[in-house]
């Protein structure tokens, strides 16, 4: 009866965790450089990565299977080379905390989730990340 609703809360689940890791990477590696170079970060860059990090968490608590979307989409994000060690942290420490939370998804989640793979690895993110 709610196929319609369950398939577009998946869409926008999909596109708001990929828009929100490079939206971490972005702001991770910003803070990583001023860490680097000044030994000290900004709290307002790290009010908003707290902030990007409890979104994420929320998304990927949500309708797809989170070992898919690690092994598919976050993995693949954190072995690209303008990920900074910062950024990996950041992200790590998310999936960190979804992993020991035991969340049980159905066949037609991972069914699901398959028809939506290739349609949001096709998208490629501006290299400015």
């Amino acid at each position: 009866m709610f196929e319609w609703f369950k398939k577009k809360s998946r869409q926008e689940s999909f596109k708001n965790i990929i828009d929100l890791l490079y939206s971490l990477i972005e702001v991770s590696n910003r803070t990583y450089e001023d860490i680097l170079r000044l030994g000290d970060s900004k709290p307002s860059d790290r009010r908003k990565i707290h902030r990007l990090q409890k979104s994420l968490l929320i998304q990927l608590i949500g309708p797809l299977p989170f070992d898919r979307v690690k092994a598919d989409i976050i993995e693949p994000i954190l072995s690209r080379p303008e990920t900074s060690e910062g950024a990996r942290l950041a992200i790590e420490h998310v999936c960190n905390e979804v992993a020991p939370r035991n969340l049980c998804w159905s066949k037609d989640d991972y069914a699901a989730y398959e028809e939506l793979l290739p349609e949001f690895t096709s998208r490629r993110r501006p290299q400015s990340i």
